[in-house]
């Protein structure tokens, strides 16, 4: 995979990019609402990326829509 090649380098941004990946929509990893079977619904409803170690937390409400990523302190 991409990332296996970034082992013990990945930055915020390359999770930012890997869980916005669209690929295989609807079905990838960000995915819109999709009526499965039996009719419920499955969907993306937000991304969080937390730096422990900086103490630092990034959340992406609704990103099928727009990937938006919002910065936290957790300090």
């Amino acid at each position: 995979s991409a990332l296996g090649t970034q082992r013990g380098k990945l930055t915020v941004e390359d999770f930012k990019r890997a869980f916005s990946d669209r690929f295989d929509d609807p079905y990838g990893v960000c995915h819109p609402p999709v009526r499965g079977p039996g009719g419920n619904t499955s969907s993306t409803v937000a991304t969080v990326i937390m730096d422990t170690t900086q103490g630092h937390m990034w959340i992406a409400k609704r990103p099928y829509q727009k990937t938006h990523f919002a910065k936290y302190s957790l300090a």
